[in-house]
């Protein structure tokens, strides 16, 4: 019995409030009794299905999961290397590659010479 409609995500005070119903229920079967019939049933028959729900419900839900700790941990990623060095820069209108020699310790002066065939100091 799946009744697959549209429903918003429920919030924590929501299942908070339903766990203390349940809680109670299970603590005193006896709170039923005020109940109609076909609405006791009805609790009783989703908490059934809740507890033991099907295989197929079950991969839903574990699938569910795995979607959403996969996400987090992307975000997570993402939110990493966007804060990168590298990233910083290609968000840039103009974007300048790192220098591999100057970051060896060697000016951007003398490593222009160096690449035309110059060195310090002769002109």
């Amino acid at each position: 019995m799946n009744n697959h409609k549209s429903i918003p995500a429920i919030s924590t005070k929501q299942v908070q409030a339903a766990s203390e119903l349940l809680e109670a229920i299970a603590g005193n079967r006896g709170l039923l009794a005020g109940v109609p019939e076909s609405e006791r049933t009805r609790l009783l028959s989703v908490a059934g299905q809740i507890s033991r729900p099907e295989a197929r419900s079950r991969r839903q839900l574990v699938k569910a999961y795995e979607r959403q700790r996969k996400a987090a941990k992307s975000e997570y990623a993402e939110s990493v290397l966007n804060r990168t060095g590298i990233r910083k820069l290609r968000r840039r209108s103009v974007f300048t590659t790192p220098n591999a020699h100057f970051s060896r310790g060697l000016s951007n002066e003398r490593h222009s010479h160096e690449l035309r065939g110059y060195r310090l100091g002769d002109g």
